[in-house]
């Protein structure tokens, strides 16, 4: 119980501190707007009761100052209060606007900072979605929560002060009579919270099919499968179980809730009534009875608000505490201290590498022995799921082996600082990004460093043969892509290809991977592809991947993995003597595509 509630304060005061450095002006204009309001309660208690007893006394030959100057004491705390709700409304919308910031940019930061490693675990994504669903509103709600403990803290220690003249004994009563409340509605928020994580992934899953559903690159699939009616199907009876789950939990709360009221009026009606009748007998006067019922009545509010915050305020920390776990999340996958740049290399050398992914139990690389050549050229092969996409990943520092040993130059790549031996590489994946924004940014991202070196950029379109069509656009590189947006320009899977391929050329790199870099390219523009691509075999380390033969004569080295392990390495004329994996590959695409001395694969 201990460490439950050391575990909330902890988290509370973590999510204060966020709310707090995303604007301590805000919050603190906040903070004081909230004590004033707080104060005006009790004040206006007095104020009214003293223009009660005021009005009670007058005579006909009495003169009306003092019933007016009441009055208007009381109008003008009305106008106040209301005057400073709005401000504190102002500056409350604004605090939101900067938490929004302040956590997103926390979030997306930390993202940024985890590695592709952490990506393969389930529960990261669920973290991700929850955390975005969630942490703002919480955090919002927390700020919340704490302006209204302190303004009902303000109240409550005010109300107090005028009834611990009259009967102290009164306020413990009080207090007991609300601890049982405290306690439902924090089991209600712990039974919640348990059913929310319970769901989150079928959750994650409807939100996927539904964002499915809207991507303009996937409707024409569902126009041809009619599958739009079945995922619609899943989506609906997903939320029609948990629909009727939520009846019957509301149907409860509801019943537990209003027991939890009543036992609140009556508790109020008895307390009230026991003041009019022992005030009666003690002849006070009308002002001192109201004063005294209308600060029952303040109190019993005000400890309700606060119980009910209290109640929020730990249903919020469930969540909160989803985002603190992710943004405390180990970064490191590594014991070894990684402070070296990269800035050049003779070779890279793979020694006696295995890799597994993480949960699985089978290596999808093993004994992996391999040197890569500053300014050679080389051409992965080998069979789907062979492990040739793995192995890039790994060479481009994105895993790191289970065993074995990657080195420069005779140095453990552990030893460099990971983005700076990462800036070795421009890599073209398969499932590149298509950019939502325009053409020139679709191709600065390769080096956003040089995003104002146009020239650079029209070269790398140039070399890879997207210039003709990029021209061809409404707005030639200021293009914005993809129908979803406003005056956005669609283009087609190869045209995206050739985006993906111009961004690796952009890129200073001195090594340029490419996985299937011709897959979505028409045979002219691949034609135009490997024209561009001898000129920047020259002059880069280059490593393809490619169930086509067509680059075997223009590298130096040809890699084969077959059943996960490296089977042949050497030059195209050495392999092709040889009875191996590669020669069986390649004479099978020459049956079917020769022409003369380049073989082809529609």
């Amino acid at each position: 119980m201990k460490n439950n509630v050391r575990g909330n304060l902890v988290i509370t005061q973590r999510t204060l501190q966020f709310v707090w450095n995303a604007s301590r002006q805000t919050m603190t204009a906040i903070l004081i707007i909230t004590f004033l309001l707080g104060i005006i309660v009790p004040v206006n208690t007095i104020v009214w009761s003293r223009f009660l007893d005021a009005l009670a006394n007058i005579n006909p030959d009495d003169h009306l100052s003092k019933v007016i100057l009441w009055l208007a004491l009381n109008c003008g705390l009305w106008v106040l209060n209301g005057m400073l709700q709005k401000i504190n409304k102002y500056y409350k919308d604004m605090q939101s606007d900067y938490v929004n910031l302040y956590i997103t940019n926390k979030v997306l930061d930390k993202i940024n900072s985890l590695e592709i490693i952490h990506f393969d675990d389930p529960n990261v994504y669920d973290q991700i979605n929850k955390v975005n669903s969630e942490a703002l509103s919480r955090s919002i709600s927390i700020l919340n929560n704490l302006v209204s403990i302190i303004q009902n803290g303000v109240i409550l220690l005010g109300v107090i002060g005028i009834i611990i003249l009259y009967k102290p004994a009164m306020i413990a009563l009080l207090l007991l009579t609300f601890i049982p409340i405290l306690i439902i509605n924090i089991k209600i928020s712990s039974k919640l919270h348990n059913i929310y994580n319970s769901r989150l992934e079928n959750l994650r899953l409807v939100t996927a099919i539904k964002s499915l559903m809207i991507r303009y690159d996937n409707i024409k699939e569902l126009k041809i499968t009619q599958m739009g009616k079945e995922l619609l199907l899943r989506v609906s009876n997903t939320y029609k179980k948990y629909l009727a789950e939520d009846k019957k939990i509301r149907k409860r709360n509801t019943a537990i809730q209003t027991f939890g009221d009543s036992v609140e009026l009556l508790t109020k009606f008895f307390f009230t009534l026991y003041i009019i009748i022992d005030c009666i007998k003690r002849k006070f006067s009308v002002g001192n009875i109201v004063m005294y019922i209308t600060s029952i009545d303040n109190l019993m509010q005000a400890i309700g608000n606060i119980i009910v915050t209290f109640a929020n305020t730990y249903n919020d920390n469930l969540y909160m505490r989803t985002l603190f776990d992710f943004l405390d999340k180990e970064i490191a996958v590594s014991e070894h201290e990684r402070t070296v740049s990269l800035t050049h290399f003779k070779s890279i050398k793979l020694q006696h590498v295995f890799f597994k992914y993480p949960k699985l139990d089978k290596y999808v690389l093993e004994d992996i022995n391999l040197e890569i050549e500053a300014g050679k050229s080389y051409l992965i092969v080998g069979l789907n799921g062979s492990g040739k996409t793995t192995l890039i990943k790994i060479l481009s520092g994105l895993y790191e082996p289970s065993s074995g040993e990657i080195s420069v130059d005779g140095v453990d790549v552990l030893t460099y600082d990971k983005n700076s031996y990462r800036n070795n590489f421009a890599v073209v994946f398969q499932d590149f990004i298509h950019y939502p924004m325009d053409v020139a940014d679709n191709i600065k991202f390769g080096r956003y460093a040089d995003k104002d070196n146009n020239s650079k950029m029209y070269r790398a379109a140039q070399q890879s043969g997207a210039i003709e069509f990029i021209n061809k656009l409404p707005d030639a590189y200021e293009t914005q892509l993809q129908n979803e947006w406003s005056e956005g320009t669609e283009i087609s899977v190869g045209q995206w290809q050739k985006l993906a391929i111009t961004r690796a050329f952009f890129s200073d790199a001195p090594i340029t991977i490419m996985d299937e870099p011709t897959a979505s390219l028409d045979p002219i523009a691949e034609n135009e592809f490997y024209l561009g691509i001898e000129e920047m075999i020259k002059s880069r380390t280059c490593i393809m991947i490619s169930h086509r033969f067509t680059t075997a004569k223009l590298v130096d080295k040809i890699i084969v993995i077959d059943n996960h392990r490296i089977s042949e390495c050497g030059s195209f004329e050495e392999l092709i003597s040889r009875e191996g994996k590669f020669k069986e590959l390649f004479t099978l695409q020459a049956e079917k595509y020769n022409l003369g001395d380049v073989v082809y694969e529609a």
